[in-house]
């Protein structure tokens, strides 16, 4: 455990917060799997934390940048150009080199991806459009009011992207390279062969000829938005009346293939995204009206487990007017197509019209009504908090048992408490949230599942315009936006609404909760339109990072129609929290009428290069919120001197050391007594005084020095710490209010609270214990959902050290 306790310390070092409690380390360390699995996981975050840069220091990977940049610009620059005639089995043979290296090398994607490029994505229906060959097409060119019929004629090499080789008609070839398309897990190499067959049929719309960025001697059929591509069926107008000049494919599945079969063996697997498109392809390839039902129907609970529920929706709608027409189903095809029904709807955060289909199909049929019961029961749950802000928080965490979440991950009603949408001058598409009426400090704001969220790309992003970087998960959400626009195309208004940077005006009012009171009308089947520039913009200025990123790790990232619309502060009157994809906003103080709601988009006390990072693409010239105008001159400089204040090799923890050890002589405690109080001097000194009251370093000492010192000093000790990262309370003779949280080192702040009442009980004031240990299980319920239980199996070491279990049952709500 001793390499356990020494990597802990390096991370909260890291974190500027070198006052760990190692009490429960070995604790910690039993439920992870074993002190290795938390030494590893330790050492990782160590090193993201301590040893984060910015990548654009790296000379190389600088001029790999300039050379992308000065490529595109000459590239833009030329003009249009037809191609040269590329050659079939060349091609082809690029494609299989290309699976080969992947293989090979266990490849997982290029570094970066270049974003920020001038994208094309088209509006215009098929129908309108007009048909184009190869030879009749220009590089770099987007051939507007044209769509390109082409046929698959090898197999795939998925890496950022998806890339083939096709023909069109007269049998000239090219390749065509595939975009943000939302591969759910999908391996990278060969991974997206049963998506893309050979011999299937395609039809691009409004194609664009670019060269490649890295060599521009070669050419593709570049497609940014899966919304600009279509598989047309056999018996599709325009396939029935064209006319290739080479034969079918071998490798083409015949027409009597059994992808209903395929389809089953897939979703058996967990392969949902392979088990769509089989049954995809069999509607497409069959005109057996009862065999649409079947692959109707399955296809809905493929789409289901890959979060394509209106998509499901419209799947079970068409199953269920083909069975009323009297067209023969499965046993039981009604009652299937009513529950998969439903749960789309809920998955869709349609639960009004979930909770009644849950209930029709208990009419419907006595059989189903146990699901349909716990179904409605679930909904009906989620629709109460939505109207009362009422949860059971803990049962919103990710890691809760699998009973407790469904098909639509965490089972949570949206909630928005009393604020709204307000025009603001000056902010980011010129609006922000505001308060209707006074609010408490700790009352709950918001609580919004994901609109999507964004988990793992095969690349990280950098925007050749902004000069913005984009972690995985950052590259990873505008696939799964693209994705969802596609899937839900009456949601996409309420995605335009949010803020695409400095050059793209928000389209439309932006309305908290508009996504749950959206009207979604099924038999509504305009072709869906994903404005994959926009989106992108949306990805990097209205994405919310649910954990820190930092050193771009695979944070899940995610855009929240309601949650996005907050402004930053650093020193925020609100916090926001997250329980996997459910984001949570409370007032960390007071907030009066009127008055602007703000959360900080990243910690107080996260590293500052990581800081300016994260804020970067909100504020190029630097965070203007007052705390920032006071603090930035002498801000790196200050966190050096912290840093050898309070660092390994520092006096303070040598100190610390001394103070822990109970055989040390009185001599060396009264010195290391001596050197805690110079270290807070010294920190005290270092701030400005002009500087806000967030101090995080200071509070670390404060805390460090409280804990060893005896007596009634400790107590002023503790104060000053509060103080120190803007944790403010009121204190009566029955209570201790909470009058503002803190901005940092939340769990700190609550265990010194713990401390604070185990002091009074030591001194006999057990009605000041009672009230301290009360405030802070009330703080951690306010901070992070925590039951009284949980809050007490948190603190069980130092409610045992400090002899307080008898405050356990006495402070009990």
């Amino acid at each position: 455990m001793d390499n356990l306790a020494a990597m802990f310390t390096q991370l909260s070092n890291a974190m500027g917060n070198p006052n760990p409690d190692l009490s429960y380390l070995e604790r910690v360390a039993g439920e992870m799997g074993g002190p290795d699995v938390f030494l590893g996981a330790m050492a990782q975050m160590a090193a993201s934390l301590q040893d984060y840069t910015d990548p654009l220091d790296d000379p190389e990977f600088a001029n790999q940048i300039t050379t992308a940049r000065k490529v595109h610009a000459a590239e833009k620059a030329r003009k249009p150009r037809r191609p040269p005639v590329a050659d079939r089995d060349e091609l082809v043979d690029r494609i299989e080199q290309q699976r080969a290296m992947i293989a090979r090398e266990r490849l997982s994607g290029q570094p970066w991806i270049y974003l920020g490029m001038d994208k094309g994505s088209s509006p215009a229906p098929l129908g309108q459009l007009q048909p184009i060959l190869l030879k009749d097409m220009l590089a770099t060119k987007t051939h507007k009011g044209r769509y390109l019929l082409c046929r698959i004629i090898s197999k795939t090499a998925l890496t950022s992207s998806v890339a083939f080789i096709v023909e069109d008609q007269e049998a000239r070839v090219e390749t065509v390279s595939i975009f943000n398309l939302d591969m759910c897990g999908v391996p990278l190499g060969d991974g997206a062969d049963p998506l893309f067959g050979v011999g299937d049929i395609l039809a691009i719309r409004e194609p664009t000829y670019r060269t490649e960025t890295r060599d521009t001697t070669k050419f593709a059929i570049r497609v940014d938005s899966p919304t600009d591509f279509h598989f047309l069926s056999p018996h599709d107008p325009l396939v029935e009346k064209a006319k290739w000049a080479t034969t079918t494919p071998r490798t083409a599945l015949p027409a009597s293939f059994d992808y209903k079969a395929l389809g089953n063996k897939y979703f058996g697997e967990n392969l949902d995204l392979y088990a769509v498109k089989a049954y995809s392809d069999g509607i497409l390839k069959t005109q057996d009206p009862a065999q649409h039902v079947v692959l109707l129907l399955n296809r809905a609970m493929a789409r289901l487990r890959v979060g394509a529920f209106v998509s499901a929706c419209r799947d079970t709608t068409d199953a269920l007017t083909l069975l009323s027409d009297g067209i023969k189903g499965p046993s039981r095809a009604v009652e299937k197509a009513m529950l998969r029904r439903a749960k789309a709807l809920e998955g869709a955060r349609l639960l009004t019209r979930a909770c009644e289909e849950y209930r029709r199909i208990g009419l419907f049929d006595p059989d189903s009504t146990e699901a349909a019961e716990r179904g409605k029961r679930r909904v009906e749950g989620m629709l109460k908090a939505s109207r009362t802000g009422k949860y059971e928080w803990m049962t919103l965490a990710m890691d809760g048992p699998r009973d407790q979440r469904t098909v639509c991950g965490v089972s949570v009603g949206d909630y928005v408490g009393p604020i709204e949408v307000a025009q603001i001058k000056g902010r980011g598409g010129g609006r922000g949230i505001v308060a209707t009426r006074d609010i408490k400090v700790g009352e709950l704001l918001l609580v919004e599942k994901a609109y999507v969220i964004g988990e793992e790309a095969a690349s990280k992003g950098y925007n050749l315009k902004t000069d913005l970087l984009l972690s995985k998960p950052r590259v990873a959400l505008i696939a799964a936006l693209a994705a969802k626009v596609q899937d839900d195309p009456a949601s996409a208004d309420l995605l335009y609404a949010l803020y695409a940077g400095p050059d793209y005006p928000p389209l439309g009012a932006a309305t908290l909760g508009g996504y749950r009171d959206r009207e979604l009308d099924l038999d509504d089947r305009t072709p869906p339109f994903a404005d994959i520039e926009r989106i992108e913009r949306i990805a990097t200025y209205s994405g919310v990072a649910t954990r820190e990123d930092l050193n771009f790790s695979a944070s899940p990232t995610a855009v929240y129609l309601s949650g996005s619309l907050f402004n930053h502060a650093c020193v925020s009157n609100a916090t926001s929290r997250f329980a996997g994809d459910v984001q949570m906003v409370r007032a960390r103080t007071a907030i009066p009428k009127g008055a602007e709601v703000l959360i900080a988009y990243v910690p107080y006390d996260a590293p500052e290069a990581f800081r300016q990072r994260v804020l970067q693409p909100h504020f190029p010239k630097g965070c203007p919120c007052d705390n920032c105008r006071r603090n930035a001159p002498g801000r790196a400089k200050r966190a050096k001197r912290h840093a050898d204040l309070l660092g390994p090799s520092s006096q303070w923890h040598k100190a610390r050391t001394v103070l822990a050890d109970l055989e040390s002589s009185e001599l060396s405690r009264q010195d290391a007594d001596q050197v805690f109080e110079k270290t807070v001097d010294l920190l005290e000194r270092s701030y400005p005084p002009n500087h806000g009251p967030i101090k995080s370093a200071l509070f670390t000492a404060l805390l460090e020095q409280a804990g060893t010192c005896p007596g009634e000093r400790s107590l002023e000790l503790y104060d000053r710490a509060f103080a120190a990262v803007g944790a403010e309370f009121k204190r009566t003779p029955s209570r201790v209010e909470i009058v503002a949280m803190h901005a940092c080192q939340e769990a700190n702040v609550i265990q010194a609270m713990v401390f604070v009442a185990a002091r009074h009980n030591l001194f006999g004031r057990r009605a000041d214990a009672r009230a301290w240990f009360k405030a802070a299980a009330e703080l951690s319920e306010m901070a992070m959902g925590s039951s009284y239980d949980k809050f007490i199996e948190e603190h069980e070491d130092e409610i045992k050290v400090h002899g307080v279990r008898g405050l356990v049952e006495s402070c009990r709500p």
